[in-house]
């Protein structure tokens, strides 16, 4: 019994050899055949054409073979079977439209790229070097112990926390030489903590003046901070601006030719005057630290108040915290920490007094809080209801401290700022022990 005759059926290279068989097919909606094989599943057969459209008739056995096409890559530029369809290749002008708008692309991506800096040809010379990043070290003070590391960095550093929380990722948050990540460790006394800043670009500061050094060794230096100098950086900086650690560091680097420490442990408020100590190694630093803790470091400071304070000695207590209605702001509070100040009338005129103030215990504007709590606030202090003034008048007088070396007793004084000295003088106010600085 003879097979009826039967034509040979292909389909593109690309898309596969196609199964040869008894089959029948018939077209479909999308122009593609549908096909119902039979059982049997007879050996794979090359295509002869990769053009060639899909027959209908069954192939037989005795049909000629032809050799197979050699197998060519699914992203040729031939024929694409498409739905049943040949496809022809895109013609030029379409590949040369195609081009044109990849250049056109590649030129605007290009447009956008900032500059790279140009390159010199000269040959020979020494190359500069370059930019270190700078390192700023704090020493926590007994305020700032037991609180968070994320919360105490971002009290000495005046930055926000979540500035600290990417430092601290980036691996620029040091704590005591080693960089740290773990943010809810507590802080201890006297512990150094780092930034180190390198991407922060900061203006060209300003020509400015050297600090007056009062005292100065091996251990510590002391400065007359003048009015309007932070002591540590503030929240809100105005480009260029240095603090008091900042411009000490530049002005001791600049006269031995080399870096220095300077450790800020203790602080002034920016309009405040008078006595700040740095401490020029870690050891010092820590034993200072310590003496701020265990209160065994007499702080007296000068300040001009609205009102009399009635009594020629008082003493001052009430627990400060701060206001959550006003930032930056603290107050007299049952949940605040303690604080004791003792205040000594000196002379008073014309609705003012000048007092000397001693306090016993070291919290945030705890002078400034007790006295406007007491009903005489400081004058220009327009914070705690001191008036309107340039600013407020109190000046951190004296400091005796004994030496982080052998802990002899050591005396810091810094003579009153020139515009106190007028304003006592316009008001009939006077201190013959405080000498004037001119």
């Amino acid at each position: 019994m003879t097979r009826p005759p039967s034509t040979s059926a292909s389909r593109p290279t690309h898309a596969g050899a196609g199964r040869t068989g008894t089959h029948t097919r018939s077209a479909t909606h999308c122009g593609r055949s549908s096909t119902t094989r039979s059982r049997a599943r007879p050996r794979r057969r090359r295509s002869s054409s990769p053009c060639a459209t899909p027959a209908t008739t069954p192939r037989s056995r005795s049909a000629t073979r032809v050799p197979a096409s050699p197998p060519t890559c699914s992203r040729s530029w031939g024929p694409r079977w498409r739905c049943g369809a040949l496809e022809a290749p895109a013609s030029a002008s379409r590949l040369r439209g195609r081009w044109r708008g990849l250049s056109a692309a590649a030129s605007r991506s290009r447009a956008r790229r900032p500059a790279s800096p140009p390159v010199s040809s000269c040959r020979g010379r020494r190359r500069l070097p370059e930019p270190q990043p700078a390192v700023v070290r704090y020493v926590v003070p007994p305020a700032l112990a037991g609180e968070r590391l994320d919360q105490g960095a971002a009290a000495l550093c005046g930055l926000p926390r979540r500035r600290v929380r990417a430092l601290a990722a980036e691996g620029r948050l040091w704590l005591d030489g080693k960089a740290v990540r773990v943010l809810s460790r507590p802080l201890r006394l006297a512990d150094v903590v780092e930034i180190v800043r390198r991407d922060e670009a900061l203006a060209e500061p300003a020509p400015v003046p050297p600090l007056p050094i009062i005292h100065e060794d091996g251990w510590l230096v002391a400065i007359d901070k003048p009015a309007g100098v932070a002591s540590q950086p503030p929240r809100e900086r105005a480009p260029g601006e240095l603090t008091a650690q900042e411009r000490l560091l530049l002005q001791l680097a600049l006269r031995e030719g080399r870096r220095v420490d300077a450790l800020l442990f203790h602080r002034l408020d920016r309009l405040t005057t008078g006595v700040l100590v740095f401490a020029r190694q870690r050891d010092a630093a820590r034993a200072l630290a310590r003496t701020w803790a265990t209160g065994s470091a007499d702080k007296r400071y000068l300040a001009v108040v609205r009102g009399d304070p009635g009594e020629a000695n008082r003493t001052l207590a009430g627990p400060i915290a701060a206001d959550l209605l006003v930032p930056g702001r603290f107050r007299v509070a049952r949940d605040g920490r303690p604080a004791r100040t003792r205040v000594r009338r000196l002379a008073a005129a014309d609705g003012l007094a000048l007092v000397e103030v001693h306090p016993l215990t070291g919290r945030t504007h705890q002078v400034r809080v007790h006295l406007a709590h007491a009903g005489v606030p400081v004058a220009g202090d327009g914070l705690y209801g001191g008036g309107d003034l340039p600013r407020p008048f109190l000046h951190a007088w004296r400091l005796t401290l004994p030496h982080p070396k052998d802990g002899v007793p050591l005396r810091l004084e810094a003579p009153l700022p020139a515009d106190m000295v007028a304003f006592l003088a316009a008001h009939g106010l006077t201190l013959p022990d405080a000498p004037a600085r001119g």
